[in-house]
């Protein structure tokens, strides 16, 4: 069985997303919807251990799903690989010692499948760095969607506060007890946000990147750490933080 868990802030959002799923799965599923939490880690923590699935899917409440049966698909990548412990349908092949977001990388290093809203009431068709495959290997995720094996062991950092942060720390949390973190091409979200980057934003960074620095840099596949890099990612951060402060 797949366990799905909503942090929810918005019931109309919910309500709609829960009737896309419903409509979309294709498979037996669990719901576990959280409200009122203090921050998302804490939300993700309490879904996690509620959960009796093999696998847990952390999803936003402000997307839809337009691939029919994806939960089939989803089951599918996990069961053809067993070293694989987190999905996701956008993310990173490198992850910089310097402090950075997902993004912070170049092109050819990121691998995303979303139809995503844009200012303006644009949408934007994201589908790039599947060259290899419908399901490519990244050093992170972005938490929009976020299937977890539970037997990895992994587990969400309740100090994290806020809503920032968690996506980055079970991405590497994975890959520490051993497991792969991969991006799939073929089930297809639609996402309604973007998102803002908020001082909080900056210090969940910070912290996630001071607890894991052991094993960064991460460079997948074909993607190489390089100091360029790291230059480019160390002025990002300044840029950030002036424009935060």
């Amino acid at each position: 069985m797949l366990s799905i868990v909503i942090c929810s802030k918005n019931k109309e959002l919910c309500d709609q997303l829960v009737a896309n799923i419903n409509q979309t799965i294709g498979i037996p599923f669990e719901l576990e919807i959280i409200s009122g939490a203090e921050s998302i880690t804490q939300a993700y923590e309490t879904g996690l251990k509620k959960s009796s699935g093999e696998l847990c899917l952390f999803l936003h409440e402000d997307v839809l799903f337009h691939t029919q049966d994806w939960g089939k698909t989803l089951l599918g990548h996990f069961n053809s690989d067993p070293t694989i412990g987190l999905i996701g349908v956008a993310g990173a092949k490198i992850h910089t010692f310097i402090p950075s977001a997902w993004w912070d990388c170049s092109e050819n290093e990121k691998v995303i499948r979303i139809l995503q809203h844009k200012p303006g009431g644009q949408t934007e068709d994201q589908n790039q760095g599947f060259e290899a495959g419908k399901l490519v290997e990244v050093a992170v995720i972005d938490g929009v969607f976020m299937a977890l094996r539970k037997e990895v062991g992994a587990h969400f950092d309740k100090t994290l506060k806020g809503f920032h942060g968690y996506d980055l720390d079970i991405s590497l949390a994975v890959q520490e007890n051993g497991y792969k973190v991969a991006v799939i091409q073929d089930v297809v979200l639609e996402h309604f946000s973007l998102g803002n980057l908020q001082l909080g934003w900056l210090t969940a960074l910070l912290q996630v990147h001071r607890k894991y620095k052991h094993i960064l840099p991460l460079a997948k596949g074909d993607a190489e750490s390089s100091l360029l890099q790291e230059i480019r990612n160390l002025v990002q951060l300044f840029k950030h933080y002036i424009k935060l402060h």
